[in-house]
Order: structure tokens, then C-alpha cells, then sequence
């Protein structure tokens, strides 16, 4: 169901919830004893809160983010971090999302090159400047936190917000915008063919991060998710890429978070890195590609409509000077 059908009571009803799941499972999601999550798919879902809503309902946004957050954190972290976080949180996504009105246009469909490259940007721009006010970096610059170094702290906190703003939003942003419509449309064919890909993706998916750690001694298999993510891309167009995007890094979590997969050998830092870096590789060129066919479709139906129109005017024309004529006789 699209946005425009849900009462704004509802809709903030499933904000609160959808933030409250995701700050638990950021928290959850940390190796070992690392106060840094992977990837902080809170800001992800604050942001898309923020593209799907009118500026004028921001606050509400903010407010019911502010609540859900503390709710999420204590009594697990002190109150002070709680409330850094949340400030921290603020800024990025609103910074972010006016960066996005400005340049990239709105509604985000990330349908043209354009788009895509500005949000690609703006996501790693924004995650990096802000990464430097988070409370694990702070502390780190000033030396009171002993696991962390500056140069360890800064980057894992960078990435771990660019990956969820490039993993997480674009799915919420564009099912939010078209429900379930796309699915309704389909044509038997096209959904014999979403099976296939969806097929595709879950098997290689699986094959390298549902076995041991000896598929480490082959690299190389991580080419295998390239085709299946392409073929989504070219035939599923900016929606169906960026939640194959999404399947592929869910498996890849749930794998490396169970020591299996191709990154489960290297130290806990290394593992995080590999896990983040591998997630960004893959996600802004299928994004590309996304829009690009995209871009051609557009330009070839308005081809054929133009076309259609030229064929159409010299018989409006012949038809005018037929009648002009026969009124003079």
C-alpha cells in the first residue's frame, strides 16, 4: 500500500516501529565487543522518512525518531550517548535530504544517471563529515576510548551509515512511492522471470555465504553475484535492482554473522571492512546501470511518440486543406 492511502496516524505508527526494529538490529549487529554496528540502518529509514513526507510533517518525523530512539538504546547505553546519537542522527539525514531537493530533484525514483550519482555522492559525502561528530569518534580524537583509534573509529562509522543510506533507503524510498502496484501489474511472463532472478540471486547467494570458510581460497566467486544483479537491473528496472541489492547483502550479513562466507578468516576489523566495502562495490554500478536502461526506455517511448505524432500531422494537415476546400466550392 502506498503512503498517499495510509492516514498520517498510521503512518507514523509504522515509523516509530520500523525505527524502533532498526536501531535494535544495528545494535545487534556488531562482532564481538564493538560499539560500532556494521551497517546503522536507522538513519536509512529516518531518511526515507524524510523523502516520502512533506517538510512541513519533518518535525513530527524527527519527534517520533527522538522518542523511538531512546526507547531503542536505554537502558543499554548511558543517556548522554543516547541523546548525542540522536542529534547526530538528525543532522546527517536532514543535511542529506536537502542536499537531495536541491540537486537531485524530487520524488527520488534514481530512474536517471543523474540522480543516482548525486545520491551515491551526497550519501558518502554527508556519512563522512558527520561520521566526525558521532560520540565513538569524539572520544576517540580525545583518547577516551581505548579500543577505538581515530583512524579505526572514522571510517567503520562512515561506512556503516553510506552503506545502509545505499542499501536500505532507495528499497523503502521506491516501494513507498508505488506499493504494491508494480507487483500487480505484472504479466505472467514477468513474474516467471522475477522468479528466476529471485532464484538466481538466493543460490548464489547461499553458495558463497551459506559455506565454510574455505570458499576464502576463491575470490573470484564473488564475480558470480554480478549477472543475477545485472539481469534485475536490465529487466526490473531502479526498483527490482535496488532490492536485489538488498537480498544479496541481507545473505551476506546473515552469512559472515554465522562465520561463514569469504570474509569469516580475517580479523573482526578486516571482516567489517570487507563486509562494507564488497556491499558499496556492487551497489552504486547496478544502480547506474539501473538508470540508465531506464533513461533509454523513456527516450525511446518518447521517440515513438513523437514519431507517432509527425505520421499523424500531415494527414491532419491534408485534411484541413480537403475541407477548407470544399467549404470554398
Amino acid at each position: 500500500m502506498s503512503r498517499d492511502r495510509v492516514s498520517p496516524l498510521g503512518w507514523f505508527a509504522v515509523l516509530a516501529l520500523g525505527y524502533y526494529a532498526a536501531v535494535r538490529l544495528g545494535l545487534s549487529f556488531r562482532f564481538q565487543t564493538s560499539i560500532i554496528g556494521v551497517v546503522w540502518i536507522a538513519n536509512a529509514v529516518l531518511l526515507a522518512a524524510l523523502l516520502l513526507t512533506p517538510v512541513s510533517r519533518w518535525p513530527w518525523v524527527f519527534g517520533i525518531t527522538a522518542v523511538t530512539h531512546l526507547a531503542a538504546m536505554l537502558p543499554d547505553a548511558p543517556l548522554w550517548r543516547a541523546l548525542w546519537q540522536v542529534g547526530i542522527n538528525a543532522a546527517l539525514t536532514v543535511t542529506t535530504a536537502v542536499t537531495l531537493h536541491r540537486f537531485a530533484g524530487l520524488p527520488l525514483t534514481l530512474s536517471t544517471r543523474r540522480q543516482v550519482l548525486v545520491y551515491t555522492t551526497t550519501a558518502f559525502a554527508v556519512a563522512a563529515l558527520l561520521a566526525l561528530g558521532t560520540p565513538v569518534v569524539v572520544r576517540s580524537v580525545l583518547g577516551l576510548e581505548p579500543s577505538y583509534h581515530f583512524l579505526v573509529a572514522w571510517p567503520r562509522v562512515a561506512l556503516s551509515n553510506a552503506a545502509a543510506l545505499l542499501l536500505v533507503t532507495p528499497v523503502i524510498v521506491l516501494w513507498g512511492q508505488h506499493g504494491l502496484a508494480p507487483l500487480q501489474r505484472m504479466t505472467f511472463r514477468a513474474v516467471v522471470e522475477g522468479g528466476a532472478i529471485l532464484t538466481c540471486l538466493l543460490t548464489v547467494g547461499f553458495v558463497l555465504f551459506g559455506t565454510g570458510s574455505e570458499i576464502a581460497r576463491f575470490p573470484a566467486l564473488l564475480m558470480l553475484i554480478f549477472p543475477p544483479l545485472l539481469w534485475a537491473a536490465v529487466r526490473l528496472g531502479p526498483l527490482g535492482a535496488s532490492t536485489a541489492l538488498l537480498g544479496i547483502a541481507a545473505v551476506s550479513a546473515w552469512g559472515t554473522a554465522g562465520q561463514l562466507g569469504p570474509f569469516v578468516p580475517f580479523p573482526d576489523a578486516t571482516k567489517v571492512l570487507s563486509l562494507q566495502l564488497f556491499w558499496i562495490t556492487m551497489s552504486t554500478p547496478i544502480l547506474l546501470l539501473a538508470a540508465v536502461i531506464r533513461e533509454r526506455e523513456l527516450a525511446e517511448s518518447s521517440l515513438v511518440t513523437l514519431r507517432q505524432h509527425l505520421t499523424h500531422a500531415p494527414r491532419v494537415a491534408t485534411a484541413g486543406e480537403l475541407s477548407g476546400a470544399l467549404a470554398h466550392e
